[in-house]
């Protein structure tokens, strides 16, 4: 039998939406911390918990590097424009933006190619300063908030996050049993998660 796994969102948590998913056999419904604020998640899992029986799962925040907020949801970087990477948490603008990880950002060094959003937009840092490091936009493209960074080297990041600890711990609370760790490095990670997680938990 195939089991489906279902990402629940804003656009897509209504009693509407889940009473019909859930006639075609799904297995889990999943929340990501990714996209979901920590003071909204016990809301979240009350709200779909009320709304079926089918278990939900945590999916970790994890390494993923992100930018942070931004001023409006379509800010365009236009070729050949030089940008503020601000080494502190900012609202995103034309000219500049954050991450989520300061620990990410300051591991940037001249030379490094950041793609944002799938290759939306792409820049190269060209100057690292104490407070913010120069990136050149090398292919123009509008971003949005909390999108997917790549950078082309390996950058180190925790593979859970506190936001995801303390996720972990009002589901279990709630009664969530099924967790997912998104990104893991080693089994000093997994065991970690398993800790968190709880003997019981089942984990993808």
């Amino acid at each position: 039998m195939i089991k489906i796994l279902v990402t629940l969102g804003p656009n897509s948590l209504s009693e509407k939406i889940v009473k019909k998913i859930e006639k075609e056999n799904v297995y889990l419904f999943r929340i990501n911390m990714s996209h979901t604020p920590l003071d909204k998640i016990e809301q979240i899992i009350s709200s779909v918990q009320k709304l079926t029986n089918t278990p939900i799962c945590i999916d970790s925040e994890g390494a993923q590097l992100r930018n942070n907020y931004m001023k409006n949801e379509d800010v365009f970087y236009k070729k050949d424009e030089i940008i503020k990477i601000h080494f502190s948490e900012i609202v995103g603008t034309s000219h500049s933006f954050s991450l989520n990880h300061l620990q990410g950002a300051k591991q940037l060094v001249v030379g490094d190619k950041i793609r944002i959003d799938f290759n939306c937009a792409e820049m190269q840092v060209i100057e690292v300063k104490k407070d913010y490091c120069l990136a050149k936009v090398l292919t123009g493209g509008s971003v949005g908030s909390n999108k997917a960074v790549n950078v082309n080297k390996i950058i180190n990041l925790p593979a859970i996050t506190e936001k995801d600890e303390e996720a972990i711990q009002i589901g279990r609370k709630m009664g969530v049993r099924n967790f997912a760790l998104s990104f893991s490095g080693s089994k000093i990670d997994i065991k970690k998660f398993r800790k968190l997680a709880g003997s019981k938990a089942k984990i993808i």
